[in-house]
């Protein structure tokens, strides 16, 4: 389980002043480098600010949010800008299927010099974060908003003894349903609180050339550039991984139209 800093949570609230570079969030091991590819694979993923080329996208089959040894790193394909995944470079998971694979979450971490095809080259790293919601698509789209639910299903990412292997078992498949069934509590409320759909959270908002939720987007990716600073600042005091999430009290300003200048950060760390 995991332990919570400072009684239970060390909450922060940043002001973000003057101009932030597209940025944000969280490192992880075994990270390879992005390569390039024009054939089409599983998994396809859109990691969305706007679309980002050098990114490090994995699908995170113990649901521990870090990329271990097993869980291979998407090829980015140049015609689409999406990144997919080789179904040969799966054999360290028992029982791998796809159906599986899309029942997972997809981490996008976002590097320095990186492309945004929108803000141009990324100079603060960040992390987005997506988790299927309706029996996992064949395409996920990794943006802010998607990031934004990681912070109410968080509870149930307690379980840190799934192997790589077991990734595929039926204890973790009844996680992934718990996880999914969650969600679509959440975001049936939301819908109902704010009358806002379960796409505005999962849409590609770039191809519907939706400015305000761009705009909205880059702001969240801004706070995610503090987010990761703050994780590794206090990685280097303690000498121990954490995890941030902005609070969901986000949510509820974006969905009632009201301007925001800072947020609060929920911080644990992960032993």
């Amino acid at each position: 389980m995991n332990q919570l800093i400072t009684m239970n949570k060390l909450l922060f609230s940043l002001l973000l002043t003057g101009s932030v570079s597209c940025g944000g969030g969280g490192g992880s091991a075994n990270i390879s480098e992005p390569q390039v590819s024009e054939s089409p694979n599983l998994f396809k993923t859109l990691v969305i600010d706007g679309y980002i080329e050098g990114a490090n996208v994995f699908v995170d089959f113990n649901f521990n949010l870090i990329q271990d040894e097993g869980e291979p790193s998407g090829i980015f394909n140049l015609t689409t800008s999406e990144y997919e995944f080789d179904s040969t470079g799966f054999g360290a998971i028992t029982n791998f299927t796809e159906t599986c694979g899309l029942n997972r979450p997809r981490v996008a971490q976002v590097r320095v010099g990186a492309i945004d095809s929108i803000r141009g080259v990324v100079n603060t790293a960040y992390t987005m974060m997506y988790f299927p919601h309706d029996g996992g698509t064949p395409k996920a789209n990794v943006t802010p908003f998607t990031t934004l639910l990681v912070d109410s299903i968080n509870r149930l990412l307690s379980d840190t003894s799934i192997t790589v292997a077991n990734g595929c078992a039926s204890t973790t498949n009844s996680l992934a349903n718990d996880i999914r069934t969650e969600l679509n509590t959440v975001l049936t409320n939301l819908e109902s609180n704010f009358q806002v759909g379960r796409n505005y959270f999962y849409e590609d908002f770039i191809a519907s050339e939706d400015t305000t939720q761009q705009a909205v987007g880059e702001k969240i990716v801004d706070f995610l550039g503090t987010l990761h600073a703050t994780e590794a600042l206090l990685k280097e005091t303690y000498n121990m991984g954490f995890r941030g999430m902005l609070n969901d009290e986000v949510i509820t300003l974006i969905l009632n139209n009201t301007p925001f200048e800072s947020v609060t950060l929920d911080i644990q760390n992960q032993t």
